[in-house]
């Protein structure tokens, strides 16, 4: 019996990458993670249009990027990633595994220098993650 790969959907990919992260993506998430970083909400390996990022906080429109070695490959082949999500109004921030892994307060501090500098994105009242919030039905008043 030949088994065949099945292409995994976009969603099943996050999901499979948030269960394989790397160490040092952990040792990053564990301090971004519950609102630790300035109470700022950052998502790991979530779905920015077509692609995954490892970090984002969406309120602040923040990607946090890990290259796996320094001065790789990673970032250069991705030039119409990059352009796509600063088009999208994300402001992209690079660091390799060695800087999260020997400087990880200077890692820290400039995410933070990040989120201070950029306006928050609140979404209209009344909507969930940005999207329009559904019409409420008119109360019931009393007589």
């Amino acid at each position: 019996m030949l088994l065949r790969a099945v292409p995994l959907s976009r969603i099943q990919l996050a999901r499979y990458l948030r269960r394989t992260m790397s160490g040092v993506e952990w040792d990053l998430w564990s301090c971004l993670r519950a609102r630790r970083l300035d109470g700022f909400k950052f998502r790991r390996k979530a779905l920015v249009g077509p692609f995954i990022v490892d970090f984002v906080c969406l309120s602040a429109r923040v990607v946090v990027e890990i290259d796996g070695e320094p001065f790789g490959g990673g970032a250069a082949g991705d030039g119409g990633r990059l352009q796509w999500l600063e088009s999208h109004s994300f402001r992209v921030v690079r660091f390799t595994s060695l800087d999260v892994s020997q400087r990880i307060d200077y890692v820290l501090g400039v995410v933070s220098a990040e989120l201070a500098g950029r306006p928050v994105f609140l979404p209209e009242r009344g909507s969930f993650r940005g999207r329009p919030a559904l019409p409420r039905r008119p109360e019931a008043r009393a007589p």
